[in-house]
């Protein structure tokens, strides 16, 4: 699925190593914050987003790859269109508009990352991303697959990327109260935490942010009913959309922090 709309021009702030995002005290002039943003559901932008940010500065096209699980999907919202990658370019909207952007949604339910590493490169060579955001993590919790070969999986794709002068942000899983009774995704989020530090990549933790709003009793995670388990999926999808949009005009800024290290070919 694509979508084509607009990216967000940069956003005006003080120069800092790493930026921190708390939603509901951004600068003037952004989107007003999702329903379920909390002064505890704070986003660090440690990395910038070299080419992307050059790409919108030349106010050239733009793709962003989502590669993902069945979160990055519809499953469980009321539609397609309510699906975080289907409602990021809303997000980037709502920000001052200066470039053509593309998001292109190449998820698959249940695929886990060594088997999305198998079609890394094809789809790479298919929609030639500038950012490719990649939500992983769950499926290898879930089957308990190794952590280590988890972590080297993800080093090798990011190094993949990297090599072809590609942006990449890391997605964490969910956190849902009755999946962590079952089910110990830490050590994959761990490992997530460290590849990104190490590879210089951004990391949206989605799973330290949904724990926040669990801790702080600012969203139920947990509602009975089907219609109230509906709003909440259409809603989770609403605010992360929104934290990763915003991440991303960051990230671009002129005030971004430092990103990694760029082939020498692509400077």
């Amino acid at each position: 699925m694509t979508a084509v709309g607009t990216i967000a021009a940069a956003l005006r702030g003080p120069a800092l190593a790493g930026l921190m995002i708390t939603c509901p005290a951004l600068a003037s002039g952004q989107p007003a914050p999702a329903p379920c943003d909390t002064d505890d559901g704070a986003v660090y932008v440690g990395f910038g987003l070299p080419r992307l940010a050059e790409r919108i500065k030349a106010r050239e096209p733009s793709t962003i790859l989502v590669l993902g699980t069945a979160s990055s999907l519809d499953y469980g919202a009321s539609a397609e269109s309510r699906a975080y990658p289907a409602r990021l370019l809303t997000e980037v909207r709502k920000s001052r508009a200066v470039a053509p952007i593309a998001v292109v949604n190449r998820s698959i339910r249940g695929e886990s990352a060594a088997a999305l590493l198998q079609r890394l490169e094809q789809e790479l060579l298919a929609a030639k991303p500038d950012l490719v955001i990649w939500q992983t993590g769950s499926i290898e919790a879930v089957r308990q697959a190794g952590a280590d070969e988890f972590g080297d999986i993800l080093d090798r794709g990011i190094e993949l990327m990297h090599r072809r002068d590609i942006d990449v942000m890391l997605v964490s899983p969910q956190y849902m109260p009755k999946a962590v009774s079952v089910t110990n995704f830490q050590p994959y989020v761990g490992y997530m935490q460290q590849v990104a530090q190490s590879r210089k990549v951004l990391l949206f933790d989605r799973f330290e942010v949904m724990r926040s709003w669990a801790d702080s009793g600012s969203v139920e995670l947990d509602p009975a009913g089907k219609d109230a388990k509906l709003k909440l999926i259409d809603k989770v999808h609403g605010c992360v959309a929104a934290l990763i949009a915003r991440m991303i005009v960051t990230a671009t800024g002129d005030k971004a922090p430092e990103g990694r290290e760029r082939p020498i070919a692509s400077r």
